[in-house]
């Protein structure tokens, strides 16, 4: 971690020295924390990782609140001002409001999860969903709410769906 750390610094630094740096944004982000293994079905701390939008104009601070890689696309284009009609279900974070609680979608081998605030739908293969709180660290079961569960497998699916069937494509406007 140290020497991927020193090379992202590295890497910016001569960046900084680049006439393309100028109009360039950049995203680094991790795939996942360190080694996951646990007894939970989904170790939501071992997702909790690291992500930094960079570039110039881009305001240079922390954002703590619940989201998912999906949204850094959705945000990405908004902050190079493209407008666009896409089927990600990523949001746009500098646009959200300050009282939605965020959402995640984790996938741990063929076990995914999806988190809204600290509330959590586990799905399995072959098996009923699950839902827990998310609370100093662990899982703790909760009734389901089927509602929850159907917007979770929606969240986890729907990319899926729409690339095989084809549907993964912007309306006919004439332009693109």
């Amino acid at each position: 971690m140290k020497y991927a750390d020193y090379a992202i610094g590295e890497f910016f630094r001569l960046a900084e020295k680049e006439d393309y740096f100028k109009n360039t944004l950049f995203l680094v982000v991790a795939d996942h924390n360190t080694r996951v293994y646990g007894a939970d079905l989904v170790l939501i701390n071992k997702f909790h990782i690291p992500g930094l939008i960079l570039g110039p104009g881009v305001p240079a601070k922390p954002y703590t609140k619940l989201v998912s890689q999906l949204d850094l696309l959705s945000t990405l284009l908004n902050l190079m001002d493209i407008k666009s009609w896409h089927p990600m279900i990523g949001r746009d974070l500098l646009a959200m409001d300050e009282k939605e609680p965020g959402h995640a979608i984790m996938q741990y081998g063929n076990i995914h999860a999806f988190r809204v605030a600290d509330e959590v739908i586990i799905h399995q293969p072959y098996k009923k969903p699950q839902q827990f709180t998310y609370l100093d660290g662990r899982l703790k079961p909760e009734p389901l709410d089927k509602e929850f569960a159907r917007d979770a497998l929606a969240h986890v699916l729907l990319s899926s769906l729409l690339y095989r069937g084809q549907q993964y494509c912007p309306p006919a406007t004439g332009t693109h």
